[in-house]
């Protein structure tokens, strides 16, 4: 069996959760980051999605995003992927 090196995250962007869910999407965005791998989600920063990954950049220093351009200017830090393809990777 291959390790996986990259984990996606999908899940609510809305902050209306039960905050016990945000503290579990804290705790894994630091396990995440503490386990070296990758964090590939759409990019927002509101909700359980943008919980974990908050919680995995300041774990983590070189944490980076990778989404489409058109969002680039919402967000600092990203890595540009100019294709779908190139964010799956």
């Amino acid at each position: 069996m291959s390790e996986f090196k990259s984990v996606c995250v999908y899940c609510g962007s809305s902050n209306r959760v039960d905050p016990r869910f945000f503290d579990i999407a804290d705790r894994f965005g630091k396990a995440v980051a503490a386990r070296g791998l990758r964090m590939v989600y759409g990019g927002g920063n509101v909700g359980l999605m943008g919980a974990s990954a908050r919680a995995a950049f300041s774990t983590l220093a070189g944490f980076g995003w990778e989404f489409p351009p058109v969002l680039y200017a919402r967000v600092a830090g990203p890595t540009i992927a100019n294709c779908l393809r190139r964010r799956r990777l």
